[in-house]
This record gives C-alpha cells, structure tokens and sequence, in this order.
C-alpha cells in the first residue's frame, strides 16, 4: 500500500522516498495498533485516555501524585485530565487525597479496585504486543525498535 502510493506521488523514479517509506507506514501502524489496542481495552470497560491514566498511576507513588503532574505525565490538558479523573472516581478506581480549593494540588492515587483492574489490563496488554511481534525474530525486534528510537530523538527536535 505505501509502496504503490510513494510510486505514484514520486515525480523522479530515482529519487530516495525512504523518508516517505517511513512515515507512511509508521502511521499505518500506528493506526492499526490504536484500533487492536482499543478493542482489547473495551474488554476491561476502559478507554485509551483512561488506560493511560491508569497505568500513569500505577508507576507513580503509592500514595499518589497531582493531577498536574498526570497532565504532564500523559500529555492532556487539564481540563481533559479532570473529566477523566472524574469518572475514574465515579467508578471507584481511583481516590483523590483531601479536599482543597484548587483540585489540581490534591494527589490522586488508585484504590485497590482500580489497582487490580489495571494489572489486569496491563498484563493483557504485554502480552498482545509480544503475541503480535511474534514471528519477528529478537534481534530484528531490536534493530526496530533503536530505529524507531532514532526517529523520534529526531523528530523531537523538529515536531513543537
């Protein structure tokens, strides 16, 4: 599929589209990885946006940390950050430390429920990716994934 557009779109035949190679799969991939993982969230009754928390908070502190550092953690706006927390705490997944004016200072933390949901979906979710990486040899496994590193060190220094 890329191959045949990259043809197409390619005004010189000798020219390098390795570059185009590259994106256009990279986002192929990506959008085919979103979909496979969001199915095998829907299992677990979660959401992308709301997995990412979870896992965000399984990494952190025991005790929690704020909602500002969630934000930054997992790249959402506060004000998308605060609906999530919000029904996550609706279905008692995770708990939010005492009441203070601004909620973005109060540490948010899992409750037990939410810390066994998420272990769950974690577990499944390791090994759907190694499931789906399976016919590809170790070492090749490891060539790609320095390569992808390579691009987004990259791409980090030109993307805002």
């Amino acid at each position: 599929m890329v191959d045949a557009i990259v043809e197409a779109e390619s005004a010189d035949p000798s020219e390098d589209t390795s570059a185009a190679e590259i994106v256009g799969r990279v986002a192929i991939l990506s959008d085919l990885l979103h979909r496979h993982f969001r199915d095998l969230l829907v299992e677990h009754g979660l959401e992308p946006g709301l997995f990412d928390v979870l896992a965000a908070l399984r990494r952190a502190d025991p005790d929690g940390i704020t909602p500002s550092e969630l934000s930054r953690t997992t790249l959402v706006t506060s004000g998308g950050m605060t609906k999530r927390l919000d029904r996550l705490e609706r279905a008692g997944l995770v708990k939010r430390g005492g009441r203070a004016a601004d909620r973005r200072a109060v540490p948010v933390a899992l409750t037990a429920k939410g810390r066994r949901l998420i272990d769950r979906a974690l577990a499944e979710h390791h090994a759907a990716k190694r499931d789906l990486l399976a016919g590809i040899p170790e070492g090749e496994q490891r060539k790609i994934a320095d390569g992808l590193r390579t691009v987004l060190l990259q791409l980090g220094t030109k993307l805002p």
